[in-house]
């Protein structure tokens, strides 16, 4: 289980959820799992070849992840 941080402008893609918890084993299944539970955010985050987009940040820790 993860806890994904919602930062305030995309919160209105959770309901106003400010953390959300998903199961998955990689970014990709954390965010098939979160679109899931919140239809359409992928349509919000991700492009039209899977992966995050540009003003998108992801963020493991310190690392930041912009692909999948």
């Amino acid at each position: 289980m993860a806890t994904l941080f919602v930062p305030t402008p995309l919160r209105r893609l959770t309901g106003g959820a400010s953390k959300v918890e998903v199961q998955g084993d990689n970014i990709g299944a954390l965010l098939q799992a979160l679109d899931q539970q919140y239809p359409g955010v992928n349509e919000r985050l991700l492009d039209g070849d899977g992966n995050v987009k540009r003003f998108i940040n992801i963020f493991i820790y310190d690392d930041a992840f912009g692909s999948l």
